[in-house]
C-alpha cells in the first residue's frame, strides 16, 4: 500500500484498509499494513512498533479507528506529543 502515489491518496487510505478487511485482513493486520510492516519495507529498524528502543510515534483514539466517528484524541511523533484534543484531557 502507497499513500504518496497519485491514484491512492494518504485520505484514501482508510478506505482501502476497510477494503482490505472485506476481503479477509482483521482489524490488527490493517493497523500492522501501515505501521509495522511499512517500517519493515523502509528499513527502519526501530520504528512501526511500541516497545522499549522503539522512536515513539502513535495515535490514540477516542474509539475504534476503523468507525467513520472516531478522531484522534492524542498523537504522539517521535516522542514528542503533537497534538492533545483539549476536550479529552
Amino acid at each position: 500500500m502507497m499513500s504518496d502515489h497519485p491514484v491512492i491518496l494518504q485520505r484514501n487510505m482508510f478506505y482501502t484498509l476497510r477494503h482490505f478487511m472485506r476481503f479477509g485482513l482483521t482489524k490488527a493486520q490493517a493497523i500492522s499494513k501501515v505501521t509495522k510492516e511499512a517500517a519493515e519495507i523502509l528499513g527502519f529498524e526501530n520504528a512501526g512498533e511500541i516497545k522499549p528502543g522503539f522512536v515513539a510515534s502513535l495515535s490514540v483514539w477516542n474509539d475504534d479507528p476503523f468507525f467513520i466517528t472516531s478522531h484522534p484524541i492524542l498523537v504522539v511523533g517521535e516522542g514528542k506529543v503533537v497534538y492533545q484534543d483539549s476536550s479529552s484531557t
